[in-house]
């Protein structure tokens, strides 16, 4: 696909040396590439928008001010295609706090998200894992209460398995008993645990509370 001169042009505005003309660039690319991703005749992974995120996704690195930094996280959530989701992973394993909360937050905010969460929960790195846990949290679905049911019965980090707890305890559609159930289980693999124990402490109060 060749790029119309639209789209070459804020793509290049995006290493203007203005902070607020690179955002306006990456507002302007968001409606793009979403109009690509969603127009007739294209599916959810199309090629036509492929030269926006990458456009976007290159400059995530790069974009020291934080208000266009958003613009461009926002714009590939806009955009909300799986090649926008896979621009964003990398950033899961990144040293920046600050980053990975933000794109925490944007990838809880595309639907193609759903289909990578899975192998995130799996991953070799437990970080990862607890990080693919907030996110599986902040996901409009709110669905995988059987993923969180297997991190806890299964993972060999209690980091995980709190976060796992955790977001378990936060959810309203399990019921007390279940939790109360689950958070026995965490606690029995962890029993050293201090917050598995407060946890359990909490499900059972909770649970006597609702009988």
């Amino acid at each position: 696909m060749t790029a119309d001169p639209r789209t070459v042009a804020s793509a290049r505005a995006l290493a203007d040396p203005d902070p607020w003309v690179r955002r306006g660039a990456a507002v302007d690319l968001a409606g793009i590439g979403a109009d690509l991703h969603r127009g007739p005749g294209h599916g959810p992974d199309d090629t036509g928008c492929r030269f926006v995120v990458e456009q976007l996704a290159a400059r995530i690195a790069a974009e020291p001010d934080p208000t266009a930094l958003h613009a461009v996280l926002k714009s590939l959530t806009a955009i909300g295609c799986g090649q926008a989701v896979a621009a964003l992973l990398p950033y899961l394993r990144g040293e920046s706090a600050a980053m990975r909360t933000a794109v925490v937050d944007a990838l809880s905010q595309i639907e193609a998200t759903e289909l990578v969460i899975e192998d995130l929960l799996a991953d070799d790195d437990a970080d990862v894992r607890v990080r693919a846990v907030t996110l599986l949290g902040q996901m409009p679905t709110r669905s995988g209460v059987g993923w969180l049911a297997t991190l806890i019965s299964a993972d060999a980090d209690p980091r995980v398995v709190g976060s796992a707890v955790g977001e378990l305890m936060a959810r309203d559609d399990v019921q007390p008993a279940s939790k109360t159930d689950l958070c026995g289980q965490a606690s029995q693999r962890f029993p050293r645990d201090p917050y598995l124990k407060f946890l359990l402490h909490t499900a059972s109060t909770n649970q006597e509370a609702s009988s």
